[in-house]
């Protein structure tokens, strides 16, 4: 069976430019501190399919982690005052995959997409017939 990409996303630089430290440091080199950040965030790609969380990232040498979605345990949206004005934010991702926690740092719409990775992660696993059992507390 095919795999379908959902979405494909790099980090936005939309909070470079408003915030204060790093416009003097860009000034400063002259640009070179905007041009060092811009590569580090177009080296990384996150992408969403329907059956795995994918993260690649790396200038020189690549890394690619991902998570299988019906591994997904539970998601967080966080943004600060910045981002909630620029519409970025992090994703908090906790799985019981060997790959851990993921955190998908300035995310364009981070609201939506979280709620894509829930929607996903729940019809993967009702498709592998997987259910939570939560434990009665006293």
């Amino acid at each position: 069976m095919h795999e379908q990409t959902i979405w494909t996303e790099t980090p936005s630089m939309k909070d470079f430019f408003v915030n204060p430290i790093h416009l003097v440091l860009t000034f400063f080199t002259y640009g070179g501190w905007c041009a060092v950040i811009w590569l580090f965030r177009r080296s990384v790609r996150y992408e969403l399919t329907d059956e795995r969380l994918k993260v690649r990232s790396g200038i020189l040498s690549k890394k690619e982690d991902e998570i299988e979605l019906f591994r997904i345990r539970d998601t967080k949206v966080h943004q600060g005052p910045i981002g909630r004005l620029l519409g970025l934010g992090e994703i908090s991702i906790r799985s019981t995959d060997d790959t851990g926690n993921l955190v998908l740092k300035h995310f364009p719409t981070p609201r939506e997409k979280r709620e894509q990775i829930r929607q996903f992660a729940n019809l993967a696993k009702a498709k592998a017939n997987i259910c939570t059992v939560i434990p009665e507390s006293n």
